[in-house]
């Protein structure tokens, strides 16, 4: 192996080093931020995660509720499952049980509402 090689490999293994690094740090911080809004809304051991979802057909919903226990992995599960059943795009916030009554189901078919627009095409979220 000749010095350039030997400097590229090196290089090369902080460069990746410094990118797993830093994100890992990023997922510390979603999970911070997470578990301070879990706090934030948590009654009586529970909190309320409002979500919502695109499919492939072009298909909305928002406003579907879970109650889940203000805890970090028991929310993170419940999330988990919404992104293995996604066909699309998913979205969610956490709230405090108690706006469960304030929060409706919104559903919108944007492919429909593209064709009326006049174009048929393409699809506008």
């Amino acid at each position: 192996m000749n010095k350039r090689n030997k400097n590229f490999d090196n290089f090369t293994a902080v460069y990746f080093y410094k990118l797993a690094t830093q994100y890992k740090r990023d997922l510390l911080e979603v999970k911070n931020r997470e578990v301070l809004k879990i706090k934030e809304n948590a009654e009586n051991g529970r909190v309320l995660i409002v979500w919502g979802q695109r499919d492939c057909d072009g298909s909305q919903s928002d406003g579907y509720t879970e109650l889940v226990d203000a805890g970090y992995y028991s929310a993170q599960k419940f999330i988990n499952s919404l992104y293995e059943g996604a066909d699309g795009a998913v979205w969610y916030e956490f709230a405090k049980p108690s706006e469960d009554a304030d929060i409706a189901v919104e559903t919108r078919d944007l492919a429909l509402e593209a064709f009326e627009n006049g174009h048929n095409s393409t699809i506008y979220a």
